[in-house]
């Protein structure tokens, strides 16, 4: 209503009225950008929200299979070493074999990621 006024106005002051309603049609895209805009804000927040959730599923079912795996392997060994024989229970010989395995691949990469690094810095310059 306000911009009808407007038109008159301006026909009365001997001023052409704007073509084709120009500032409703300005209005409506801007408010179409802003819809989209807010459409695309909340695509990407439900895909945030999906990709949480998928995180948590797969989290507790990682929780659930270890402490199934920790529960079945309970028992204690016997680990037979040079000078002594100990039973720990198998779960902590699994560990201490696996966080060893990790150390001694850190330590055998290491040359490698620093030869490559060195060739890196190499081609930069």
């Amino acid at each position: 209503m306000a911009d009808e006024r407007e038109g008159r106005r301006a026909e009365a002051q001997g001023m052409p009225p704007e073509e084709g309603g120009a500032p409703e049609r300005q209005a409506a895209e801007a408010a179409g950008a802003e819809q989209a805009a807010r459409a695309e804000q909340l695509r990407a927040l439900g895909r945030a929200r999906r990709r949480r959730a998928t995180a948590a599923v797969v989290g507790v079912v990682a929780l659930v299979l270890l402490a199934a795996f920790v529960v079945r392997n309970a028992q204690p060994v016997e680990v037979n070493f040079v000078f002594l024989t100990r039973h720990p229970r198998l779960i902590w010989v699994m560990m201490a074999c696996a966080v060893l395995g990790g150390i001694v691949g850190y330590v055998l990469g290491s040359p490698r990621r620093r030869e490559r690094r060195e060739r890196f810095r190499g081609h930069r310059t």
